[in-house]
């Protein structure tokens, strides 16, 4: 075929060949884990909220999950002047601060 599809005609109807199958299968399998972890994440930070971060001299990337949200963030810059803990992948939890309690 010259659509660059001849692929799906080659297969019987209805039927993906095995290697195609396997990955599709595989795939689903990695969609619905994923899929799960962002719904226990979502509940837990409802008791307490993630940040996760990542420093290197050239900045500051961190995903932040308060009460029942998810925010990404960044920052890009010079960053080479601060101290050695403040470099590689950090996980910080800590209690929902509630103003009403």
């Amino acid at each position: 075929m010259e659509n660059g599809l001849s692929w799906v005609s080659q297969a019987p109807r209805g039927r993906l060949p095995g290697v195609r199958r396997r990955l599709f299968t595989f795939g689903s399998a990695v969609s619905l884990l994923a899929c799960i972890l962002a719904c226990a994440v979502w509940v837990r930070s409802y008791w307490v909220q993630d940040e996760f971060k990542w420093g290197w001299t050239g900045g500051i990337v961190w995903v932040w999950t308060p009460k029942g949200h998810l925010e990404l963030g960044g920052y890009r810059g010079d960053c080479s002047r601060e101290p050695a803990d403040y470099f590689g992948l950090k996980h910080e939890p800590a209690p929902i601060y509630d103003p009403m309690d």
